[in-house]
């Protein structure tokens, strides 16, 4: 049985839980990226992750590409290649906010409202500090959220930066040189 990308679009909508606007979106870009011929030479697979990825970023609504990726069955490698084509082909912004993504990420860490609302806006020091500037936006909204947990909580919380890294897909070292540097530039004790 042949699967079309319109499909597999609608089965990662599903299994990953989007709002039904994100799917919409979804299907729209995949329409555009076919009419341009941005989806020669990617597996279908490929496409169908790239294009979720794509409108959960635009509406603010992030998911780690290479997630999408394994709900897919494509390689992460794939879906960022054909993210860059996406983005060239039909000028397409992708929206890369560590804001959005620190409060999906507070979402699925099970973390206080209080806690969500102040990694955001350290996510939003941060950008005005220029401390984003060409970091990986995943990092900082992870070192975030971390910081965060630890100035509402302290000490007593389930939140390590193991189970971060796990979650997100940055690494260990990386998280704790945003950390360090978010600490010294903004001068938040952790």
């Amino acid at each position: 049985m042949v699967v079309t990308r319109v499909e597999v679009v609608e089965e990662l909508c599903s299994d990953l839980e989007l709002p039904s606007d994100v799917c919409d979106r979804a299907k729209e870009l995949l329409t555009a990226a076919d009419i341009v011929g941005a989806t020669k030479r990617f597996p279908a697979r490929a496409v169908a992750a790239g294009v979720v990825v794509a409108a959960c970023r635009e509406l603010c609504h992030p998911l780690p590409a290479h997630i999408v990726a394994a709900f897919a069955g494509a390689t992460a490698r794939s879906v960022f290649r054909f993210l860059r084509q996406l983005a060239a082909s039909v000028n397409l912004r992708i929206i890369t906010d560590a804001r959005c993504y620190a409060r999906r990420l507070a979402k699925l860490l099970g973390l206080s409202e209080e806690e969500a609302r102040a990694a955001e806006e350290l996510c939003e020091r941060a950008s005005k500090a220029n401390i984003s500037s060409g970091r990986d936006y995943v990092a900082l909204a992870a070192a975030c959220v971390y910081m965060a947990n630890r100035l509402v909580k302290g000490w007593n919380t389930e939140v390590t930066q193991r189970r971060l890294c796990h979650i997100t897909g940055v690494s260990e070292v990386t998280l704790r040189k945003r950390i360090r540097e978010i600490a010294e530039r903004l001068g938040v004790k952790t």
